[in-house]
């Protein structure tokens, strides 16, 4: 898989999807069906920068903070309201929002920058209008 997303083009992580699909195909058939089928879907990435693509296509955050909130959950065997389950994750995220408030995705600040740039030239932001 990581041979796909190190590739500088589409064309190049293509063949090296067809060399993976070669490689697993008969071990994992619905995996690789399915990598074939929405290749450029989960390729969209490559349109990117090089130098933010790692931090477009990793889920290291969002898969830590779904861990933590598998975790609290499961510690409760029962909520008597869903406000109650809400209350609980509001305060994990309280709680995740202290301890990682210093640190930075990586290579956060190009991303942003990028993905504000590319997001004013594809709506053209306008100033709204006061009567």
């Amino acid at each position: 898989m990581k041979m796909i997303y190190t590739q500088t083009k589409a064309e190049q992580a293509e063949q090296e999807l067809k060399n993976l699909t070669e490689k697993w195909q008969k071990l994992y058939p619905s995996i690789t069906k399915s990598w074939n089928e929405k290749f450029y879907k989960l390729t969209v990435f490559l349109q990117y920068p090089q130098e933010i693509r790692k931090s477009i296509y990793t889920t290291n955050w969002s898969e830590r903070m779904n861990r933590e909130f598998r975790r609290v959950i499961r510690n409760k065997s029962s909520f008597p309201t869903s406000d109650a389950a809400l209350k609980l994750i509001f305060l994990k995220i309280r709680d995740l929002d202290k301890r990682y408030s210093e640190k930075r995705m990586y290579n956060f600040e190009k991303v942003e920058y990028y993905l504000r740039e590319k997001m004013n030239q594809r709506y053209s932001l306008k100033e709204p209008r006061h009567n």
